[in-house]
């Protein structure tokens, strides 16, 4: 779900390119919330997550980084078309 939640943020960040004060505010308060879930004890059963294991955390944000690239590089290919 970690997963999830990060390359899910970035598709927000790519798709609410030019920034300005309410997309970065937007972007915040979404990240806010996704760092809420991990603090709380009633969405942390919920979803599924379980910050205390390191290894699937790690494993989690290393599979949002791949993800994060990919969809960048994605995103700068696919110029040509949008344009």
């Amino acid at each position: 779900m970690l997963t999830l939640f990060l390359a899910a943020l970035w598709v927000l960040a790519i798709v609410c390119r030019p920034y300005n004060g309410w997309k970065i505010a937007m972007l915040v308060i979404i990240l806010a919330c996704m760092v809420y879930d991990l603090l709380d004890d009633w969405t942390r059963e919920f979803f599924a997550l379980d910050p205390s294991n390191s290894a699937a955390v790690l494993t989690a944000v290393l599979v949002a980084g791949a993800a994060m690239v990919l969809l960048e590089v994605a995103w700068w290919l696919s110029r040509p078309i949008r344009d």
